[in-house]
């Protein structure tokens, strides 16, 4: 078991309050996942947010066991309960001993008479939640029935849940007073389809790290926990920034959430594919899309080189009766289409293949030639 020591009664407080936040952001996912009903999980959330507003206050304002003792209670009766319903083991077997000890511990503070020596052992929280996915890791998932699979994931994504509130914990304790840090927002997209538009355009940029391995290592720690630590989130950053100096901060810091929260998404999978399947999938696609890509410009180039960058006046001459057809056929669906959308999209076009056949004509008519704008030449 993991033990921490302070030195005061106040620090011990503090640390007390910070064990109860995560237990109950642990406890407001794992109710999540199991479908508790929602005003059983908003009470737990509003308590874990009184915790986090004691927690994070700076260590000069006094705190007593009393400025808590309501959050500590509901925290242990909400672990008994729903430990003392479950069928099978969970994460539950762990949290709900140690909210016991927490309790007790804090009402065991106020009796201690404060010295310049003191040594008070508690609950190291956070190293017990690093411990406590390992030892749910040990498990062969190759192994595991669907259902034991899933309780499994249950129980990863509420200790991933936890582990979000020690980093926030971390923050917050480690903050200049004289400077406010905005918390950024873990946002997720949902749709495959518009994850792999911007992936590709983010190709098209050249924005996307050489070396796909990089997002293939962070993929695979998010398969394993189903949840994205804060070192490998900033390790992948890290890596990517080196390969694409260019990207600043703001870009990178969205490129790299949106495929990671992609991955640890539970809307993203199905019956067939996990999330990080998913994100995977897309990512491989993009990356043999953007080789594709970058060897037609190649082979174009090569093309350019052996013959004429610019088309002949023959060439020219041929192509302008298929736009004057073409502007007609346009002029014609046009008429037909009446005040829609699709009609104002298809006089866009109209006008763009008049001002191409305009400057095509001015190639054979000096005197109609129109402003060109500054050479190339």
């Amino acid at each position: 078991m993991s033990r921490v020591t302070v030195h005061s009664i106040q620090a011990a407080h503090y640390k007390i309050i910070g064990g109860l936040h995560i237990a109950l952001r642990l406890l407001e996912q794992f109710g999540m996942n199991l479908k508790w009903r929602r005003d059983t999980i908003a009470q737990i959330k509003e308590r874990g947010d009184q915790a986090l507003a004691l927690a994070g206050q700076p260590r000069s304002i006094p705190l007593s066991f009393e400025s808590y003792r309501e959050i500590a209670e509901d925290t242990v009766k909400v672990a008994r309960n729903a430990w003392s319903v479950m069928l099978n083991d969970s994460v539950l077997d762990s949290i709900t001993p140690m909210v016991d000890q927490l309790l007790v511990a804090a009402q065991n503070l106020d009796k201690i008479e404060p010295s310049d020596d003191l040594n008070i052992t508690l609950e190291d929280v956070p190293a017990r939640m690093r411990a406590l996915r390992d030892e749910v890791c040990r498990y062969d998932v190759n192994h595991l029935s669907p259902r034991e699979k899933l309780l499994l994931e249950h129980d990863l994504r509420a200790i991933g849940a936890a582990l979000d509130a020690v980093d926030t914990l971390k923050e917050l304790e480690n903050r200049n007073g004289k400077e406010i840090s905005v918390p950024k927002l873990n946002v997720e997209f949902v749709n495959e389809a518009v994850l792999r538009s911007w992936m590709l355009s983010m190709a098209v940029q050249d924005a996307l790290p050489e070396d796909p391995g990089i997002i293939h290592k962070a993929l695979d720690h998010i398969e394993k926990y189903h949840h994205l630590d804060g070192a490998v989130k900033a390790e992948l950053a890290s890596e990517w920034a080196k390969q694409i100096p260019a990207m600043d901060e703001r870009a990178l810091e969205i490129a790299v959430g949106a495929l990671m929260m992609s991955a640890c998404s539970s809307r993203l999978q199905s019956l067939e594919y996990s999330s990080t399947d998913v994100v995977r999938r897309v990512v491989d696609s993009v990356y043999q899309e953007q080789a594709r890509r970058r060897q037609s410009i190649a082979v174009t180039s090569q093309a350019d080189d052996l013959g004429s960058q610019v088309a002949t006046a023959d060439e020219i001459q041929e192509l302008m009766p298929m736009l004057q057809q073409l502007s007609r056929n346009l002029l014609s669906l046009e008429a037909h289409l009446g005040y829609s959308v699709t009609r104002y999209a298809v006089k866009d076009i109209r006008e763009l293949v008049e001002k191409i056949n305009q400057k095509a004509s001015a190639l054979f008519d000096p005197d109609e030639r129109v402003d060109q704008g500054p050479s190339l030449r």
